[in-house]
């Protein structure tokens, strides 16, 4: 099954049933206790066709004051390495330009007037800001469909319109700072580079906070 489908499926499928964690949670296996936090996450991409894994992941805050995260690591075991890494830098950026080629081609055969944005879409419009690129900004932003709790389109107009020097990774991808609100819950996102068929089912990931607490969690992937 193609990612624009399987991206729009999905979509269809939180819009009915939504939640606040529409993926499996993560669960705490080390490091220090942050109360109140809760991770889940949700693969986007079909693993058994596609090189590069999407995952959806949802940081909750479940206490009453904010939680700033100063980074979130992936912790990818060593045996692994070789085979699976986050993209990241000029990378991002050529799969957002590959993304753009297989997104034009399709463009062909969508029903004028579509509305939305999936995740893969606005993926293609923050980097077309981060490379000030109006061409992939644009492409990201017409192959779309839009995911539950994902109102990413206005943050990226945003940031393209005020950022003066805009950065080569989006601001809602999970490597970058980001602070959750008291009893409130953010969406972030992230690619792995992935062989084809090889199926990511648990991602270690290390959740700092700006105080220096930092705890560790698996997170698990259907």
């Amino acid at each position: 099954m193609k990612l624009t489908l399987t991206l729009t499926m999905l979509s269809l499928a939180l819009a009915a049933c939504a939640s606040v964690h529409p993926g499996e949670q993560a669960e705490p296996i080390g490091g220090d206790t942050i109360p109140g936090l809760k991770v889940s996450a949700q693969e986007l991409s079909d693993p058994a066709e596609e090189s590069f894994s999407m995952i959806a992941l949802t940081f909750e805050n479940q206490a009453p004051d904010w939680l700033k995260v100063e980074k979130v690591d992936v912790l990818i075991d060593e045996k692994y390495a070789d085979k699976i890494s986050v993209v990241v830098g000029d990378d991002l950026k050529s799969w957002a330009s590959a993304m753009e080629a297989r997104e034009r081609l399709k463009k062909q055969n969508r029903e004028a007037g579509q509305l939305g944005l999936t995740l893969g879409g606005v993926t293609l419009a923050a980097i077309g800001a981060a490379s000030k690129n109006d061409g992939l900004m644009g492409a990201g932003l017409v192959g779309a469909a839009a995911g539950e709790g994902w109102a990413l389109s206005d943050a990226v107009h945003n940031w393209y319109a005020t950022a003066e020097n805009p950065k080569a990774v989006p601001a809602d991808y999970v490597t970058q700072p980001f602070s959750v609100p008291g009893k409130m819950f953010l969406r972030r996102w992230l690619l792995l580079n992935k062989p084809v068929g090889q199926h990511v089912t648990v991602l270690p990931i290390a959740v700092k906070l700006v105080d220096g607490r930092r705890e560790i969690l698996n997170v698990r992937l259907k």
